[in-house]
């Protein structure tokens, strides 16, 4: 019994008065609280799954993706500390009976948990 399908989905996102750290403030706390910024993020991904039978089963799928934030109505959109453009995941899952599972996951994204600033 062989069964794969394959998906395309499109995402967009805005959200406004999103709490952020001011990294350096002593009190981060109140930081969080009263600085507030705007964020968006957009991209598509494509999704193949596939069921060899019915104890093996795996899906691949590929994201590219765009996070961004903007410090103040007056600023520029600037890409998210933690954005991961390309993400690549694959897994794999096979039921071994009696309630047993083995799996294997995989993943691959760019990015790096920091943002140069000036």
């Amino acid at each position: 019994m062989c069964h794969q399908t394959v998906s395309l989905a499109a995402r967009h996102l805005e959200a406004n008065g999103i709490p952020t750290v001011i990294m350096g403030q002593q009190n981060r706390t109140l930081s969080a609280l009263f600085t507030k910024r705007s964020g968006r993020s957009y991209g598509l991904e494509v999704l193949l799954r596939r069921r060899e039978s019915d104890r093996l089963f795996g899906w691949v799928s590929y994201s590219i993706l765009r996070s961004e934030r903007k410090d103040a109505p007056s600023l520029r959109w600037r890409v998210f500390d933690y954005d991961q453009s390309h993400v690549f995941t694959a897994l794999g899952s096979y039921d071994l009976g009696k309630g047993f599972e083995v799996g294997l996951r995989f993943r691959f994204a760019t990015g790096f948990a920091a943002t140069a600033t000036d």
